[in-house]
């Protein structure tokens, strides 16, 4: 079945190849669930040189011997699949009114953000970063770890000890990828940042990723931004042991050790 699902893409890619004749980078975000990627995700796909599918595991893909053209083509098709869910990821609707989403002119930029669980590969199998297409630039949004792991922990109800463990073993995994690829192909985004100063940083993203902006763009990608992150830390019972545990924990890690309770 594999064979005949990647002949497929195959066929698909050649046939469609000249929508990716003057793309310059994929965009791959490295993050973590409930850290606000999927928000940043479709402001970059608002971009008119920008298609960013939402959920797309080309971890997967990747593992399974998929070519660079081919995950370009795949990570197009799939990005089709939240316009037509109305802009929703995960019950939040991000439609950036009056922009490109579902539409563009040149693709400059190509990319998929997916929740960071997956990146664990990369450290379990490290010749998957060989295998990543060419000119991948990552994309890595942190957020205060104990907002997080109250979102995770109230969603999916699997306890500290679960969401703890999954929490810091993507962080593993993102140091991992950090180590291990240049740094001039890494933007580091604070989701506090973001949302207390947006037109700044994502002026600094799309620099990063070559891409243009204007203040029509800003205005509108800005509408839909919150004035101030959500803290659901204060909306979960966390008790001292829990608190001290994930403060001890942060220090292991550069791009988190300014964050507290």
């Amino acid at each position: 079945m594999n064979k005949l699902v990647k002949a497929k893409a195959e066929a698909e890619s050649l046939a469609h190849v000249g929508l990716f004749s003057k793309t310059d980078c994929y965009c791959f975000f490295i993050g973590y669930a409930r850290s606000g990627h999927s928000l940043v995700a479709s402001i970059i796909d608002a971009h008119p040189n920008a298609v960013i599918a939402q959920e797309f595991p080309v971890v997967d893909y990747l593992r399974l011997g998929y070519n660079n053209r081919q995950i370009k083509y795949l990570t197009f098709k799939h990005a089709k699949k939240f316009y037509k869910n109305d802009y929703v990821v995960g019950g939040y609707k991000y439609h950036i009114p009056n922009q490109h989403q579902g539409s563009f002119t040149d693709i400059r930029v190509i990319g998929t953000k997916k929740g960071g669980r997956k990146n664990i590969f990369f450290m379990k199998e490290p010749n998957l970063l060989s295998k990543i297409p060419e000119n991948t630039k990552f994309v890595h949004i942190t957020r205060n770890p104990y907002d997080i792991m109250s979102a995770m922990m109230t969603k999916w109800k699997k306890g500290f000890n679960f969401h703890f463990n999954l929490f810091f073993s993507i962080c593993d995994a993102n140091l991992f990828i950090k180590q291990n690829i240049s740094d001039k192909n890494i933007h580091n985004l604070r989701h506090e940042d973001f949302v207390h100063e947006p037109k700044r940083e994502i002026t600094k993203l799309c620099d990063f990723l070559g891409l243009k902006t204007c203040n029509s763009y800003l205005n509108d990608c800005v509408s839909i931004i919150k004035e101030k992150p959500h803290e659901r830390r204060y909306e979960f019972d966390w008790s001292k042991e829990m608190i001290e545990r994930v403060k001890e924990k942060i220090e292991d890690y550069n791009f988190l050790k300014d964050y507290t309770f």
